[in-house]
């Protein structure tokens, strides 16, 4: 965005600053962190509006409102990802094994 002139004022991420605060919050609780744990704090409403999940708030106007629309849990190790479409906490995490003939 700089490079094509683009300058966003910090309070334009006042949704991203409070749902990155939180995720940095809900890792910090607990070590290691597994995948299964990353998909639950991914479906976290704490905080809503500016929760982690995202749903419309209607407080907002339309063209503002800000939803979750997929979630992606990558396991580097094992090789997996899990995706979710839609609101993690309404959808199933779905594996798309990325190693060959898995």
């Amino acid at each position: 965005p700089e490079k094509a002139g683009v300058v966003e004022p910090p309070e334009e991420r006042i949704h991203t600053n409070h749902r990155y605060a939180r995720m940095q919050g809900l890792v910090a609780e607990k070590r290691p962190v597994s995948g299964k744990d990353l998909q639950i704090y991914l479906a976290d409403h704490e905080e809503y509006p500016n929760s982690v999940c995202q749903h419309v708030d209607p407080a907002e106007p339309e063209s503002e409102s800000y939803v979750t629309v997929a979630s992606i849990v990558i396991d580097l190790s094992a090789q997996v990802m899990h995706i979710a479409h839609g609101q993690p906490c309404q959808s199933k995490y779905y594996p798309i094994f990325l190693k060959a003939g898995v």
